[in-house]
């Protein structure tokens, strides 16, 4: 049975229309036994075993770690971070950190505790470029860090640099604080001399007037020390370059002169063999007639041997060295009897010397005013061909500083041969160094005069600043 659905009247179960008002009555179903739905209990989930439990976990905490981790060395690789731990090191004086720093950087530089320690003392007196490089530093880092730049920007001539060297981990730009790799150029006056720059570092000079280059050094004053040594005796000369102020490019120049006192020998025979205190010293007098370095202090004394007619030997008279001697001639003769007019020189019989020293005494002086007025090539011309060979113009123009007056004074002229002559003389300079240090310098000594093709040359000098 069912009901109406609007009135509720009872109708029978094939009824589409209401007996009593008419309604159409919709389709109503009752659910059969056969369609209620069978009451099946629900199924169960499978648990996830204990062991992928853990992979899964495990995968994520390594995903975070490596995420945290990223961002860490990220953070402490960062070039600020970097110049700021690098500065707090130098100021603190930590100089194995900062040695390490610096190694890190790749440099060619030796490190040692001193160099390092010489170097941050250097730091600390120089306040004011100190406080210029740190803010050079600071910037080059914070702009590199903004644009994720693959290599830093900075001045060449800072005496320490932020670059990149390379990649760390195939990630990161590897940012470091590099120093300024300091050269040292070095010349002297005599063969065979030895320098010294720092506690490690000796270059022998082989050639006199060669250039030789030392380093790399750590961007601090240099000081090198010269060392001439002789059986008989030993000079030095020392030199000290401020990169801040000396610097040329990447290196420092110093010219050192070590060859000390010596003294010009008059002589019947050139060929003689020079023997000091008894000793051999396996050198002739020869053309030029100069020996030394020589002690001054009475302790030198001086005599010739030779081989006389007979095969005997035969030996000069003494002299005992004192320090009147120092650029001066002394006569070493075999026949002590013999005159000095006659033996002494071997000149021409139409060589007049007074002629002869007024030319000399005209190209000495010339060769000073032409450096005064800036004329480097004419006073370079001045020179004999053996000592332009030994040097370029270029190379020894460039030691002079700004002159102003440079007056040259020719007291004596000593004439060996007609084409060999030893000048005494005075030079008196003005100038200006290249940090703008007014000089005001006298000098004394000798200039070794040659003839060639007719011309007096200048041919070696011994000067010293009174």
């Amino acid at each position: 049975m069912k009901h109406c659905i609007n009135c509720g009247n009872e109708l029978e179960n094939n009824e589409q229309f209401c007996t009593n008002c008419g309604t159409k009555q919709e389709a109503q179903h009752t659910p059969s036994l056969e369609s209620k739905p069978e009451n099946h209990p629900p199924e169960k989930r499978k648990k996830m075993s204990t062991k992928t439990k853990m992979i899964f976990i495990s995968l994520i905490a390594l995903i975070v770690l490596l995420f945290v981790g990223y961002k860490i060395i990220e953070y402490i690789n960062r070039p600020t971070q970097l110049v700021q731990t690098f500065i707090e090191d130098v100021e603190d004086q930590n100089y194995k950190a900062v040695q390490a720093a610096l190694e890190d950087s790749g440099t060619d530089i030796k490190l040692n505790e001193q160099n390092v320690k010489t170097f941050l003392t250097y730091l600390e007196e120089q306040p004011d470029y100190w406080n210029t490089l740190k803010q050079e530093l600071n910037e080059t880092a914070t702009q590199n860090e903004k644009d994720q730049m693959d290599s830093a920007d900075q001045d060449d001539a800072s005496l320490l640099t932020l670059a990149t060297n390379g990649k760390k981990w195939l990630l990161f730009n590897h940012y470091v604080i590099k120093p300024k790799e300091i050269y040292v150029k070095l010349t002297s006056d005599m063969d065979n001399t030895v320098v010294h720059i720092g506690a490690e570092s000796e270059t022998k000079l082989k050639k006199a007037e060669k250039t030789y280059t030392a380093g790399p050094f750590l961007p601090y004053e240099q000081t090198a020390k010269a060392t001439y040594k002789t059986d008989f005796s030993t000079t030095e000369d020392e030199a000290i370059g401020d990169p801040l102020t000396d610097l040329e490019g990447k290196y420092l120049h110093y010219d050192f002169s070590v060859q000390g006192n010596v003294v010009y020998i008059s002589t019947d025979d050139e060929d003689a063999t020079i023997f000091v205190n008894g000793k051999n010293t396996n050198e002739k007098v020869g053309d030029d007639s100069v020996f030394g370095p020589i002690n001054t202090d009475g302790t030198m004394r001086i005599h010739l041997e030779r081989k006389g007619k007979n095969g005997k030997k035969e030996k000069s008279n003494n002299v005992t060295l004192q320090a009147s001697d120092s650029d001066e001639y002394i006569e070493l003769y075999f026949d002590e009897d013999v005159d000095d007019s006659d033996e002494e020189y071997e000149t021409s019989t139409d060589f007049d010397e007074d002629d002869e020293e007024d030319e000399v005494t005209e190209v000495i002086e010339a060769h000073y005013k032409d450096i005064e007025n800036g004329d480097f090539q004419e006073a370079y011309d001045a020179f004999s061909n053996k000592k332009r060979s030994a040097m370029s113009k270029d190379n020894w123009a460039k030691e002079f500083p700004t002159v102003y007056v440079n007056e040259a004074t020719v007291h004596n002229v000593i004439f060996k041969d007609d084409t060999h002559a030893i000048a005494d003389i005075t030079l008196y300079s003005e100038s200006e160094d290249d940090d703008g240090t007014e000089l005001e310098q006298t000098f004394t000594g000798t200039w070794d005069v040659v003839k060639e093709n007719g011309n007096w040359k200048l041919d070696s000098t011994s000067l010293k600043e009174e």
